[in-house]
Parts: C-alpha cells; structure tokens; sequence
C-alpha cells in the first residue's frame, strides 16, 4: 500500500488545486459543448433562410422552365460564400433541373 508523507502545506495545495482543475475542466467541456451547438443551429437557421428566399425567388422560373434565371439566381444566393457547398433546384417533377457544388 502506498503512504504518502505529505506535509500540511502540500495536503492544503492538493485540497485547494484538485477541485478548482476540475471545476475549470468541467465547465470548459460545458461552454465548448454550448458553443458548437450555437454554431451548428445558427448554420441551419441559416440554411433555411437562404433555401426560403431562395425558393421564393426561383418560384417563377421553375414554372416557366427557364432555367437560365434559376441558374443566375442560385449563383447570386452563393456569391463567394464558402459555407454554401451545394443548392440543388427540383422541377415539378422532382428532376435535378439546377444544381450548384464545389
């Protein structure tokens, strides 16, 4: 069995130092925790704000079949932002009529 010959100012670091790195580790674990979940439904909300729009404003050359202005438009929603990594438009008959990726 191991004895440890600690002297009172050793025991009282160790009893002061141990919880206070726990508490620390533990709640540095939490808000690390909270934030990614922050970020991953901000992106969502995100998403589906430009899917929305999106949908709204291709409303009308989906009907008409003119794929030319859909294609404008989804370029547009895209403008050089890196979080958008694809947009896929449907035709009425669920066909790939447009779609965008990198």
């Amino acid at each position: 069995m191991m004895k440890f010959d600690w002297g009172i100012r050793t025991r009282v670091l160790v009893l002061a130092l141990v919880p206070t790195g726990l508490i620390a580790l533990v709640m540095g674990v939490y808000f690390i925790g909270a934030r990614v979940n922050d970020l991953k439904s901000t992106q969502l909300e995100r998403g589906l704000t430009v899917a929305r729009n999106l949908a709204y404003a291709s409303e009308y050359g989906v009907s008409i079949a003119n794929y030319t202005i859909v294609k404008r438009l989804i370029d547009l929603a895209q403008d050089g932002d890196k979080d958008i990594t694809a947009i896929v438009i449907f035709d009425r008959h669920n066909r790939n009529a447009v779609h965008l990726s990198e």
